[in-house]
């Protein structure tokens, strides 16, 4: 909740996300999100995003796919819901904001807020480059216990 999100679902658990947020089957209580984020990389996770994506809502898709195509279920609920899908491009503005948003500015906002989340706090394991097949192990084996794993050189920093 620090970082203002309330859940994130891991997209390999195909039955997770729809059992978590009430099934979204006719009668749910559950109205869906007002803004989800599909960061996974795997385009079958769009509908999934969807799917957790409530009336109004927008879905802002942080990843890139490369060459693989998604294909989306776009009739009923997503056309009825209103749902926006947005793609999100880190280097680049949209024209509006071009003019008044200069690479200094944006860099200096970019660093406020690294200082205000400290996102340093998110990493739970250092470990040498020399140790990256434990750290790899550690990823798979216990997913849980690792939010972030940084591979260190020389003296750790």
């Amino acid at each position: 909740m620090d970082f203002g999100a309330h859940d994130s679902f891991d997209p390999s658990l195909n039955e997770t996300l729809p059992r978590l947020l009430g099934a979204l089957q006719k009668g749910s209580d559950y109205p869906g999100a007002d803004l989800t984020y599909e960061l996974s990389g795997e385009p079958q996770t769009l509908d999934q995003a969807i799917d957790a994506t409530g009336f109004d809502g927008r879905l802002v898709i942080g990843s890139w796919y490369g060459r693989k195509h998604a294909a989306l279920d776009l009739g009923g609920r997503f056309h009825r819901s209103r749902i926006r899908l947005m793609a999100s491009q880190v280097s680049t503005l949209a024209p509006e904001l071009r003019g008044r948003w200069s690479h200094a500015r944006r860099l200096n906002y970019a660093l406020a807020w690294l200082e205000a989340l400290r996102p340093a706090r998110l990493i739970t394991h250092r470990v040498a480059f020399e140790q990256a097949a434990d750290a790899y192990r550690l990823l798979v084996e216990k997913p849980g216990e690792a939010i972030q794993v940084v591979l260190t050189y020389g003296d750790g920093a």
